[in-house]
């Protein structure tokens, strides 16, 4: 198991933490030089928290996810247009299926949900035409 400490990746011996003695010890020592480390190098950062939330939430890795992203030129797989993408997934299956825009990726779990599209097509009936 890997933690991060002063910005690196320190190994845990045999899942028994070898820092834990220590860490009580300073433990506000290695808050500061954590926070440090964060403030001053933000980009590494963002990138570690990327990486680690496509791997936590959709199992990919971000050589996975630049691969979806080069497969489909860097566009929306609905709307085609070049946005920032998200990665779009079954949420029953948790299988992810593509990259979208959000404003597409928002609007699917509208396109998905038979009762809500029934009841959006009578709504459009009820009114359609008042104005």
């Amino acid at each position: 198991m890997l933690i991060l400490l002063n910005g690196e990746k320190r190994i845990l011996n045999g899942g028994k933490n070898i820092y834990k003695k220590y860490y009580k010890k300073n433990k506000d020592k290695i808050n500061k030089q954590n926070a440090f480390w964060r403030r001053n190098h933000p980009k590494r950062l963002k990138r570690i928290r990327r990486k680690t939330h496509l791997k936590l939430l959709y199992n990919l890795t971000l050589k996975q996810f630049n691969k979806m992203l080069k497969n489909q030129d860097y566009r929306c797989g609905i709307c085609k247009k070049k946005k920032k993408l998200e990665v779009d997934h079954n949420h029953k299956t948790g299988k992810v299926r593509g990259l979208l825009c959000r404003r597409c990726n928002m609007g699917l779990c509208y396109v998905e949900d038979i009762k809500y599209r029934k009841m959006a097509r009578e709504y459009l009936k009820l009114y359609d035409g008042i104005i």
